[in-house]
């Protein structure tokens, strides 16, 4: 597993027409996984992701202000992140061929997390402690096959 960092600059989740919140798509190429290594671990690392920050939940679902209230301009914010999976705690595994069409396999493993968020506007710096003073209740590594791509 070679680490590797990838920035991206200027993508903003903000709300898609279709209603989709919060999501930025990584390009192709940024993310590989190699099912047969999975019990090595894997990570997910980004540095400098350019969003903007809405102040508070409310502001950034316009949709659910009350009425009469106007949206406040978010501030421009840098994220930047990096999560790790390492070991292999037991099988993980299942099927939905009913309504749901997914099935997924992988491991149950254990998981690390590091963060940092600035948003120069308001002076505001948050970096996390450490990644290895971090705990994990759940982390699962799987591959998963769903919708068109069930069958």
């Amino acid at each position: 597993m070679a680490p590797d960092t990838h920035q991206i600059h200027d993508m903003s989740p903000g709300i898609a027409p279709s209603g989709l919140f919060w999501t930025v798509r990584i390009p192709d190429g940024w993310v590989s996984v190699d099912a047969d290594d999975l019990d090595d671990g894997a990570r997910y690392r980004i540095e400098k992701l350019h969003l903007l920050d809405y102040g508070k939940l409310a502001n950034s679902l316009p949709a659910f202000l009350p009425p009469g209230t106007a949206q406040t301009p978010p501030d421009a914010a840098v994220a930047s992140f990096d999560m790790r999976w390492m070991g292999n705690v037991a099988p993980a595994n299942g099927i939905d061929s009913g309504s749901n069409r997914f099935t997924y396999e992988g491991i149950f493993t254990h998981a690390t997390m590091a963060w940092s968020a600035t948003v120069p506007s308001q002076h505001f710096k948050f970096h996390s402690a450490a990644a290895s003073t971090s705990h994990a209740t759940f982390a699962e590594l799987v591959n998963e096959r769903n919708g068109s791509f069930f069958s």
